[in-house]
């Protein structure tokens, strides 16, 4: 079966789904990209073959979407592609416009943001511009063959636009079998709190530093703020980010640079809690790799699936004081939770690409 993905090669998250299904000898699979998202390392697609780049569907530039239009049915009849799978809906649903073009099903997965922030946003305005961009989403959506989203809250935002399809929940999960051959490789002097999520706006790491800020002087003395992805590109957000840290003297902290996946295993593995707080969220992989070792999680106020997370501590407001206050209670308990049985069970990537690859064949039977 030859799987066409519309996905960013850039993203850790659309390379593990793209690489677990071109890893199955069932499948032989193609990528294409927005042209922000062309820069990149080739090699690190493996042996998924890159056929090029579209510019994005343009409303005011009205020659791009009819370009890109044939640009990937001439890609799909080339390539003999049976299945064509768009990874994350803002704003690359919109090429699903060709769908009765195409002739091939259509699957569409969202991650979290694009459908919980993004595309609702265009649905609060009212002038013109923005009534043809609902109307393009809205005929888009309903064109999928199939939409999988990385959790039930994504489900419901869709649905609120009242776009009804066969929706499923598919889960990135953690990649059980890569933890299991992984080894230690890291050493930190002395316990540390982990901030595992990468330097961008949306993950809120200030919000982090207000509440560290507010945590008693003998848990400053004892414990490492471990923060990760200091060579990220967002360069303003690091310099931002950079400036509070170093405004914090009390505190030790330790800012990494972007780590590899071992060495990030090791870091959930070592960690005395791992604490993340971002403004939008689906079903976090991070969250996820935090529980599969049992380490104590603290959750931002948002809604998560309740199967997965639903005895993980959360905040309940944007409360720095609030934050502090569970961070200290976290690290006064002697005992991990065993929550590595529930990643086991609900969160085990192969157990969720499983379930793609069985959408996969069910849309190619019908």
């Amino acid at each position: 079966m030859n799987i066409l993905f519309f996905a960013n090669p850039k993203s850790v998250h659309d390379r593990n789904w793209m690489q677990f299904i071109a890893n199955d000898p069932r499948y032989r699979c193609f990528c294409i990209s927005r042209k922000i998202h062309a820069d990149f390392n080739v090699d690190s697609l493996g042996n998924i073959i890159y056929l090029g780049a579209l510019p994005d569907f343009s409303i005011i530039r009205f020659w791009q979407p009819i370009g890109g239009l044939i640009r990937i049915y001439q890609l799909l009849r080339k390539n003999k592609i049976d299945i064509f799978h768009i990874i994350y809906a803002e704003p690359n649903a919109l090429w699903a416009m060709g769908r009765t073009f195409y002739k091939v099903p259509m699957i569409l997965t969202t991650r979290g943001t694009d459908v919980l922030k993004a595309i609702p946003k265009h649905f609060e305005k009212t002038d013109l511009l923005q009534k043809i961009i609902q109307f393009l989403y809205k005929k888009s959506l309903r064109s999928f063959s199939t939409i999988t989203s990385t959790s039930q809250r994504q489900i419901d935002s869709i649905k609120s636009l009242g776009i009804f399809s066969d929706f499923r929940v598919v889960r990135t999960g953690v990649h059980v079998e890569a933890i299991s051959k992984s080894v230690e490789r890291l050493s930190i002097d002395k316990p540390f709190i982990l901030f595992p999520r990468l330097m961008k706006p949306i993950y809120n790491h200030e919000f982090s530093i207000a509440a560290i800020g507010l945590l008693s002087d003998s848990t400053k003395s004892s414990y490492t703020m471990v923060f990760l992805d200091k060579d990220s590109k967002q360069s303003d957000y690091v310099e931002r980010i950079s400036g509070l840290i170093e405004k914090s003297l009390d505190v030790d902290f330790l800012f990494l640079d972007r780590v590899q996946e071992k060495e990030l295993f090791d870091l959930y593995r070592q960690a005395s809690l791992c604490v993340m707080n971002p403004i939008s969220d689906g079903s976090p992989v991070s969250a996820m790799e935090a529980m599969y070792f049992n380490t104590p999680l603290i959750l931002g106020p948002l809604e998560y699936d309740a199967d997965i997370f639903g005895e993980i501590t959360k905040l309940e407001s944007w409360d720095p004081s609030e934050l502090s206050g569970l961070m200290e209670e976290k690290l006064r308990l002697t005992e991990k939770p065993n929550t590595k049985s529930i990643i086991l069970e609900k969160g085990n990537r192969q157990k969720e690409m499983n379930k793609l690859c069985q959408i996969y064949e069910r849309l190619l039977n019908q």
